[in-house]
């Protein structure tokens, strides 16, 4: 399948087998935008070799994108598949930056043994793209499966589960390994009020993800 899949006309997330599908965050109604990209096994590959030699590697910079490549290589420690690993990551800047006239960005990258943040939430920044490299990926709540009074202190101290944020499980949308989403925060002009709610997955135990995460940095 090559085309994006048809949504109804009131959904809010939008995803596509193709990386142009990306730009559908720019549409009024949408608050994210999925590129079904699927696991790179090079990359898993790379990422094995990293956790086993540098497990904390933990990568938080401001990159300027008319040298990225080479800031990537620099913060990236030397590994069979370190080249793979920054045309990877150079590929998510260059997306993100482009959709959005970046001349910086705004990098984290690193390995996560746990939850980041395990509860239902929303960002207060315009939008941001995450992408986990292997591992689990950002769980989200559809608009229609969602009731925003469950939020923050809305929840009364319940998990998520238990508080009414969402009526079934089946209702939580799941990213997948290698997949990349823009996800629309209450920064965005006009999205003050309809941010995209998403969550950190559980991480199973003795296991880690390796996580993208790239925020606008322009001045």
């Amino acid at each position: 399948m090559t085309q994006a899949f048809l949504k109804p006309s009131n959904s809010h997330w939008f995803s596509s087998e193709q990386a142009t599908g990306l730009a559908e965050i720019y549409q009024p109604h949408i608050n994210i935008a999925i590129w079904e990209r699927g696991p790179d096994s090079d990359v898993i590959n790379a990422l094995a070799e990293l956790t086993e030699n540098h497990p904390g590697l933990n990568i938080k910079s401001v990159i300027q994108m008319d040298h990225a490549r080479q800031s990537l290589s620099e913060l990236l420690p030397a590994c069979t598949g370190h080249d793979i690993l920054v045309d990877s990551l150079y590929l998510s800047l260059d997306l993100f930056t482009c959709l959005f006239e970046q001349e910086r960005v705004a990098v984290r990258f690193g390995r996560l043994t746990e939850a980041m943040c395990p509860r239902f939430h929303i960002d207060n920044l315009p939008v941001r793209l995450v992408q986990a490299l292997n591992g689990p990926g950002t769980e989200w709540l559809p608009e229609s499966t969602l009731d925003r009074s469950k939020l923050g202190r809305g929840n009364q101290g319940k998990p998520d589960h238990e508080s009414g944020i969402y009526r079934s499980e089946q209702d939580i949308g799941h990213l997948q390994t290698g997949d990349i989403a823009l996800l629309k925060g209450s920064g965005w002009e006009g999205n003050e009020e309809t941010a995209l709610v998403h969550r950190s997955p559980a991480v199973p135990a003795g296991q880690s993800r390796w996580f993208l995460s790239l925020d606008l940095a322009n001045d």
